[in-house]
């Protein structure tokens, strides 16, 4: 019998993240506050580590089963982490890879 992934809900990831990549870092706050859109939750952190790290500010972030996808106002994906051993990844075409961990006060996100 085959098992699925749950999706989890926005209130078991929410919190404090430390979003890094290999000459920057930053913390981004997941919250469960819908934007307007409906299905993705507000993001919020420094807007011009946010707009190095994605090319532009994200708005928003939503769960999915093998990780989480972080979104433009409209949510448009802008990167998707897969969530692994180490921390969450997203890899990208150039060979750019960001990590995002969850801060230490997050113990159920570890």
């Amino acid at each position: 019998m085959a098992s699925s992934l749950a999706l989890p809900h926005a209130s078991e990831l929410k919190g404090v993240w430390r979003l890094l990549d290999k000459h920057q870092q930053c913390d981004v706050s997941l919250t469960d506050q819908p934007l307007p859109e409906g299905s993705i939750w507000s993001l919020n952190g420094d807007n011009d580590c946010l707009a190095y790290m994605f090319g532009e500010v994200p708005a928003g972030w939503r769960p999915t089963p093998d990780g989480l996808t972080i979104t433009d106002e409209q949510g448009s994906s802008l990167a998707f982490f897969a969530h692994e051993p180490d921390g969450w990844f997203a890899r990208f075409a150039d060979g750019r890879e960001l990590v995002m961990k969850p801060n230490k006060t997050n113990q159920k996100n570890e």
